[in-house]
């Protein structure tokens, strides 16, 4: 059985691995051009959110104390350092197959050495966690098959996961426990600090600023086409809330990053969505055009105006359309693509909810001082300009 000190020592050391894995996979999914790979890492930011939220609570009952920023561990610079990889797919290998592996590892020793009788709640959140890590190292064990670019490299990833390994024995392991194996930073190759992209670019896609207009509902087929095609638009406002997790500050409440980190997900989700019903429709999805400009448009503004946006413009202006769109598809007879909808719809619902809650918070944390209605007004004469900035005379 663990002490109640030593439990706490290593949740807090999970909780600052977690949180930072979180913010990088918000990071690297806007930079990643591969479809799949961006979509997984929209679907690993809520996951290792959620991981670093339990961690966090638990140690709150274990009275450990404030936490701090990295409780110099060093294990964020671990992170940083993974993240600082020249592409995709070595991403993946000194992320996954280093960090989140021995993760894993850990979790499953803790869990052999925690009681139920005196700490069933600890128990309970390795074992919760456990099941999504391992979902993702397997995931991350596929990296050679699949369909990235620049093509997957071993002898590159060996030279890589091997640096990303003594930068994490410099931290003493995943547990602290490991003897540091003296200055690495005379061994292990200099990077440059992650930087995060402005622009979008997918592979396999056209992409193009402006969106197709979009053709009146009794063409038919045309209208169920253009809009699951909307839907894989929507990678754009993944991208969005990507950016905010990622360029939010520090001392955001901890909820703000588990409500965000579920929008971000939400958001790649319906576009992968989007992909999935199209194929089901007998559409090939790389044959319609993507539109990038709202995407760019609203990362050009400051932090609160892009979540503002985003939920008070874009997303509280559609639910008329998503309605129509459900009774249009149950008027035609297409239950499934109704459902669909209506998925979206309860999603949409709850980021409006969320991003209105937290965007007061934001705005304090910026030190932001416009009152709801200038901010509004602030996005309407911003909205106009993006009209322009795409140059089609519609919004998106």
């Amino acid at each position: 059985m663990l002490g109640v000190g030593e439990n706490a020592r290593l949740l807090q050391r999970y909780e600052i691995i977690e949180r930072a894995c979180a913010r990088f996979a918000a990071g690297w999914a806007m930079r990643s051009t591969a479809w799949d790979a961006k979509i997984a890492f929209g679907r690993h930011l809520w996951q290792d959110t959620q991981r670093a939220d339990r961690a966090r609570r638990r140690l709150k009952e274990l009275r450990s104390g404030r936490l701090a920023a990295d409780n110099a561990s060093g294990l964020a610079e671990v992170v940083d350092y993974a993240a600082r990889a020249t592409h995709t797919a070595e991403y993946i290998v000194g992320m996954y197959l280093v960090l989140k592996r021995e993760l894993l590892d850990a979790y499953r020793l803790h869990l052999s050495l925690a009681s139920t009788a005196t700490d069933d709640a600890t128990a309970e959140l390795l074992t919760l966690n456990i099941v999504t890590l391992t979902e993702q190292v397997r995931w991350a064990e596929g990296v050679a098959d699949m369909p990235l670019i620049p093509r997957y490299d071993a002898g590159e990833a060996d030279q890589w996961q091997a640096a990303v390994t003594q930068m994490l024995q410099s931290a003493g392991g995943m547990d602290g426990s490991d003897e540091p194996p003296g200055d690495v930073t005379r061994t292990v190759p200099e990077r440059p600090p992650f930087e995060r992209p402005h622009t979008q670019t997918l592979d396999g896609f056209v992409t193009r600023v402006a969106r197709d207009t979009p053709p009146p509902e009794e063409v038919g087929e045309a209208w169920r086409v253009w809009v699951f095609r909307t839907f894989m638009n929507e990678i754009g406002a993944g991208d969005n809330v990507a950016s905010v997790c990622y360029d939010a500050p520090a001392e955001m409440d901890a909820q703000f990053s588990l409500d965000l980190a579920r929008h971000c997900w939400d958001e790649y989700r319906h576009a992968e969505m989007g992909r999935q019903r199209l194929v089901e429709m007998g559409y090939d999805p790389t044959q319609f055009p993507i539109g990038t400009g709202v995407y760019e448009f609203r990362d050009r503004l400051p932090l609160v105006d892009r979540l503002g946006m985003l939920v008070l413009m874009d997303e509280s202006s559609a639910f008329n359309y998503k309605h129509g769109s459900r009774k249009w598809f149950l008027r035609e007879g297409d239950k499934t693509s109704a459902e669909y909808m209506m998925y979206d719809i309860c999603d949409e619902t709850r980021h409006v909810y969320n991003g209105r809650r937290w965007l007061s918070h934001l705005q304090a944390a910026m030190g932001d001082p416009r009152t709801h209605e200038q901010l509004v007004a602030d996005l309407e004469r911003a909205l106009e300009a993006r009209v322009a900035y795409i140059g089609t005379g519609h919004k998106n």
